[in-house]
């Protein structure tokens, strides 16, 4: 071999393994610029990362007591059109025929069936404490400040407190009037033509030259829709329930409990029912309370005995009803924990979503355009704007499709929209009522029914089939009350009163 060829060979080697060593040595930190990035047609694509799919929608059911509008439909998809927007959640309304309400929310219950959203009160049947006490309401303590931290800015001070039982809250009150400043409604026309002052009665009593007058002239009228008691009238706060006559006077601060059924009031009062009953004022039989609105627009009747008498009274009883009325409040002015809950909403134990159950109940007390699509329906189809900065509103060109005429029951009132110039002066003078309403001595107290649940369920029964009767006056008194007097004691109305007052000393710290 060669000098030169050996030094070429040479060479050779001393290049390759200089190309090994540079290809095997890591990536050094350029100190300079980079160099120019290669053309795009050369370049690896970028990596791209999975999306989450979005979270689909849930439904918020609300059963409530009504009629079923024609055009339920649009107002769902206006409602869901707001809850989707702020917490992905559509709407559907589940409204019930009166006649039908307890069976339907009986069956739910015993089912264990499926629902969101659910209007109970302390009178309905079942009442909101034996919903509690069967386990169908969700307790909201552990979800009202982080789920409606508006809905518990807005209530009044005390608001939730007359919900609770055994400290849980189990339903949102709506604010509306929180007295119950019961008296007679009378048809402002059959007023007029009589020259009957309502205004000038201090007691229902007072009320018959009323009823004789419109007996005489009005042959195809009662002069009144039937009977009728409410423990209110007399100054009684109903601990219990409204139907079970166990009762308080809202005023005795030594916390008596008594049964209201066996005073010289209540006979009083049923004796006058029975006189009426007799005179024709009343129709031979109750009018059921699912009809009591068509007997009324009808034009059967000309008034009705006990109601609860607020300033919008006619304006309410013109719209679902279908005639102006005059009315004189004669009860007590006070409020007790069956006033502030006697219409309330509640998020079922069965729910799927009780947080945004609950956002559904805030946004109807809080967002004055959510409750009056509810309450009043679509804008510009339902109802349209007269003034809206004064937030007046009128009959829309499709009105009767939807019009449930149940403000009371959706929400915060004190948002409804006004139907005329007077409705702002109207809830000026609601808010007022409430504001000068006396507290009874027991509000706050709400009886636990467990340990008496058969005997309340046996008097409930016995006030159904023998109190009804004496409060219309088809039965005769002098022979009826004491036999349902000794039917009350039968069923256990006394161990009633005993473990009322025990739990109503307990909670005053007796």
């Amino acid at each position: 071999m060669s000098r030169n060829t050996l030094i070429l060979r040479l060479a050779s080697l001393t290049l390759l393994a200089a190309i090994l060593m540079a290809a095997c040595a890591p990536a050094a930190t350029p100190t300079t610029a980079p160099a120019v990035d290669a053309p795009a047609a050369t370049k690896a694509p970028a990596a791209t990362a999975t999306e989450p799919k979005p979270e689909a929608p849930v439904e918020i059911s609300y059963t409530y007591p009504g009629g079923i509008p024609s055009d339920l439909a649009s107002v769902e998809a206006a409602l869901s059109e707001v809850t989707l927007a702020k917490f992905n959640a559509t709407v559907k309304l589940n409204p019930v025929d009166w006649g039908a309400y307890t069976d339907k929310v009986n069956l739910m219950v015993a089912a264990g069936e499926a629902c969101d959203v659910l209007f109970v009160a302390p009178w309905m049947n079942p009442s909101y404490t034996q919903l509690v006490a069967n386990g169908a309401l969700y307790p909201l303590n552990d979800i009202l400040e982080t789920a409606a931290p508006e809905l518990v800015k807005s209530m009044p001070a005390g608001a939730f407190d007359a919900t609770k039982i055994e400290g849980k809250i189990y339903g949102v009150p709506n604010q509306q009037i929180w007295s119950k400043p019961f008296g007679p409604v009378v048809r402002t026309d059959l007023a007029d033509k009589y020259g009957f002052d309502v205004t000038k009665i201090t007691k229902l009593d007072d009320l018959e030259v009323f009823l004789a007058a419109v007996k005489e002239g009005e042959p195809d009228i009662y002069p009144a829709a039937g009977g009728a008691f409410t423990n209110e009238y007399f100054g009684w706060d109903p601990v219990v329930t409204q139907d079970a006559g166990v009762v308080v006077r809202f005023d005795d601060k030594s916390l008596t409990v008594f049964n209201g059924y066996d005073t010289p009031e209540f006979k009083a009062h049923v004796e006058l029912m029975r006189k009426w009953y007799v005179a024709g004022y009343f129709p031979r039989d109750l009018v059921p309370g699912e009809d009591f609105n068509n007997v009324w627009k009808a034009g059967k009747v000309g008034a009705s005995l006990l109601e609860v008498v607020q300033p919008n009274l006619s304006a309410t009883w013109l719209n679902s009803r279908g005639f102006n009325v005059y009315a004189k409040a004669l009860a007590p002015n006070f409020t007790s924990t069956g006033s502030i809950t006697a219409t309330m909403n509640a998020v079922c134990q069965s729910s799927k979503n009780p947080e945004k159950a609950l956002m559904f109940l805030s946004l109807l007390n809080t967002d004055p355009a959510f409750y009056n699509t509810l309450a009043k329906g679509v804008e510009g189809k339902h109802w349209v704007w007269v003034d809206q900065s004064a937030k007046i509103i009128g009959a829309g060109p499709e009105k009767d499709s939807y019009n449930p005429g149940a403000d009371w029951m959706f929400g915060n009132t004190f948002n409804a929209y006004y139907t005329d110039a007077d409705s702002a002066k109207i809830q000026q003078e609601t808010a007022a009522i409430n504001a000068a309403a006396v507290p009874s001595v027991a509000m706050g107290f709400t009886f636990n029914p467990e340990p008496v649940k058969n005997e309340l369920a046996q008097v409930t029964a016995v006030v159904t089939e023998r109190g009804r009767p004496l409060f219309n006056g088809e039965v005769d008194p002098a022979t009826a009350l004491p036999e349902f007097l000794q039917a009350l004691k039968d069923a256990g109305i006394d161990k009633i009163i005993a473990e009322a007052q025990a739990q109503l000393n307990a909670f005053a710290g007796k």
